[in-house]
């Protein structure tokens, strides 16, 4: 077994040891759209479909422009700073979005990170594909209200000038671990860090 491998199985076995919060998935704040609805999910329209949704009976399509994928939720510091959020996203061969944004906020908005995961051509696709990003909060941030996250979708320059895209299976999960025994930073495993 690799070197890499083992620090990522060591890793999940860390977070495993520890408590973890959902914040957003299929039974809380309708990560996978299986209440037929998009609440309490902006910007998104909800799709019956088993035979095409990643998983269930319903997904998530956004087109326009661009799309900005958002939901507020609460969120305690006392449960950790270290997040994991993942999903499933699907784009169309013709006038499918080229580039994704996730964006981070806390509720006054006076901290938040950006940070551009993926363009073209991971984006792209005719199947559903699987992200999952590692997140850490700065401990100065303040959460006493709902925070926010976005997925913003977008067309790369030279475009056409409107997209679509899926989505389905959004999970944000919150850790109250410091760090892991490797000694590498969550945010360094593929993700963003509020500064």
């Amino acid at each position: 077994m690799n070197k890499a491998v083992t620090i990522i199985i060591a890793f999940f076995c860390v977070i495993a040891a520890h408590g973890e919060t959902p914040l957003i998935n299929q039974a809380i704040l309708n990560g996978g759209f299986e209440t037929g609805f998009a609440t309490p999910w902006g910007d998104i329209t909800v799709v019956g479909d088993s035979d095409f949704a990643q998983s269930g009976d319903y997904y998530g399509v956004t087109e326009g422009l661009r799309s900005d994928v958002f939901q507020f939720f609460p969120v305690s510091n006392a449960n950790g700073f270290f997040y994991i959020l993942s999903f499933w996203a699907r784009v169309p061969e013709v006038d499918g979005f080229t580039s994704l944004t996730v964006r981070w906020s806390d509720h006054d908005f006076s901290q938040s990170a950006e940070l551009q995961i993926l363009s073209e051509p991971e984006l792209s696709s005719t199947k559903w594909s699987y992200f999952s990003y590692a997140l850490r909060a700065a401990s100065s941030w303040d959460d006493s209200g709902n925070c926010k996250i976005s997925l913003k979708f977008g067309r790369l320059s030279g475009s056409t000038p409107t997209g679509r895209a899926f989505l389905d299976n959004i999970s944000l999960i919150q850790y109250d671990i410091p760090s892991v025994s490797t000694g590498i930073e969550l945010s360094t495993l593929g993700g963003m860090a509020l500064s």
